[in-house]
């Protein structure tokens, strides 16, 4: 558990990190490897996000909380 909660904050500063540097991208290449980079992460952050939901929402209640979710995915 602690181990998922880690890994979405590590990737949550990470992909602040790469937008920020989509701003500093001076050639298109750098920008494509960091757009690649941001949406991995946020792939990554959306998935763990899921997994943590699943994990602490109780079984009646899964289907409404997700849905809510996917509202704003």
């Amino acid at each position: 558990m602690v181990l998922v909660k880690g890994t979405l904050l590590f990737a949550g500063v990470l992909a602040v990190l790469s937008i920020w540097l989509m701003g500093r991208a001076t050639n298109i290449w750098q920008l494509t490897i960091l757009t690649g980079t941001t949406w991995f992460l946020s792939g990554m952050g959306v998935a763990l996000v899921n997994i943590l939901v699943g994990l602490f929402a109780e079984k009646t209640e899964r289907g409404k909380i997700f849905g809510i979710l996917s509202l704003f995915y």
